[in-house]
């Protein structure tokens, strides 16, 4: 039911704000995050799946026209996941990371508190 509540929210939240677009409604906000590390679009293999993307492109028909095609595609290596996992591994101590894996061109970073005077030297 959480799935359920959270929709119920975010309908009452639209109809009830000036949103102008459904993008704006499924776009999280980045505020909450002490960092962020924007990533390069074509570096992101899942960013077809992004809601912006989706949206932009409902109306374009889809060409299957095989002469265009000259690459060959590279499946299951995701970079960002990959990217993820080397922070997490080497600074996890530090920080905690967060990403979209449906698209998300940013990795938000929110860093550990310590548990002594609150005070983090980085660098």
């Amino acid at each position: 039911w959480p799935e359920l509540q959270r929709f119920v929210s975010l309908a009452t939240k639209h109809l009830s704000s000036d949103i102008k677009s459904c993008l704006e409604m499924f776009t999280p906000s980045l505020d909450c995050y002490e960092a962020l590390i924007h990533l390069k679009p074509l570096h992101v293999p899942t960013r077809h799946l992004a809601v912006k993307h989706i949206i932009e492109n409902k109306d374009r028909p889809m060409n299957n026209n095989d002469k265009e095609i000259k690459t060959v595609p590279i499946l299951g290596h995701d970079t960002v996941k990959r990217y993820v996992s080397i922070l997490t591994s080497c600074y996890g101590h530090l920080a905690k990371f967060y990403y979209d894996k449906y698209g998300g061109f940013v990795i938000g970073v929110k860093i550990i508190p310590r548990n002594g005077d609150g005070k983090l030297k980085i660098g």
